[in-house]
């Protein structure tokens, strides 16, 4: 798989990281992955979603609304939770500006950065310290 996640207990959340060729269905099947189980879920506080080094993403609009239901579905658990996505180029800051206005019911804040520097900052403002 083209991901690897990183779970974090305090505070609690989880870290994806994406390389190579990303596909729709790699991106559903990390949200699921990365939710493990109701009792995890309800204690998550952020997620971070780092496509830095992704070497393409093979994204298409469908799969965008297939990941914004599937995270709406899921908010019902947990709406308390930061989100921040690093997306390097133009094009992947314009789908996951998409993704976001699609996930609006999700009630998460929400944030879109295009490089670790700004999710460095982004990540002490909002969580504090975390290995990144």
């Amino acid at each position: 798989m083209p991901y690897e996640i990183t779970y974090h207990d305090e505070p609690c959340g989880a870290i994806t990281r994406f390389s190579g060729v990303v596909t729709d269905q790699d991106l559903l099947q990390s949200g699921h992955d990365r939710i493990r189980s109701v009792e995890f879920f309800e204690k998550i506080t952020y997620f971070i979603d780092d496509y830095s080094i992704a070497e393409d993403i093979e994204i298409t609009a469908d799969g965008i609304r297939d990941v914004s239901t599937f995270s709406v579905e899921v908010s019902v658990v947990n709406k308390n939770i930061k989100f921040l996505i690093v997306l390097p180029t133009e094009h992947l800051f314009i789908l996951g500006t998409f993704w976001k206005l699609l996930s609006l019911d999700t009630g998460w804040n929400i944030s879109i950065v295009k490089n670790r520097e700004e999710a460095r900052q982004w990540i002490k403002d909002n969580i504090g310290y975390i290995s990144y």
